[in-house]
């Protein structure tokens, strides 16, 4: 039972890591210059189609 639970917590703890990689990973991706430059456009693009 005790190698049970510790193999299911050394997944958890693989999986937790696993997720985080990817977030950082997606953030420095999406939220790169590219994005930047769509964030500040939005509000003017939202403002002509409000218009």
């Amino acid at each position: 039972m005790l190698s049970q639970i510790r193999i299911g917590a050394l997944i958890l703890m693989i999986d937790a890591t696993l997720v985080a990689i990817v977030s950082i990973l997606e953030t420095i991706l999406y939220l790169g210059p590219v994005k930047r430059k769509e964030l500040s456009v939005d509000p003017v693009l939202r403002q002509n189609i409000e218009a």
